[in-house]
């Protein structure tokens, strides 16, 4: 099993950039942490309805 770490705003940033994810799970979780500033661990972003949970987070 392979882990990342990534440490700080600007690094994240720059992964996404670079790798540029396909993963709609991982790409929601980045979408709500960008909007609010953080995603509660095991945050159920990749389930139906979440274009609401994203939507109501703005």
């Amino acid at each position: 099993m392979n882990k990342l770490c990534i440490a700080g705003k600007k690094m994240l940033k720059k992964w996404m950039i670079e790798v540029q994810p396909k993963n709609p799970k991982h790409l929601n979780k980045y979408h709500l942490f960008q909007k609010q500033g953080f995603v509660k661990p095991y945050a159920a972003v990749a389930q139906p309805g979440t274009a609401q949970i994203l939507k109501r987070s703005v």
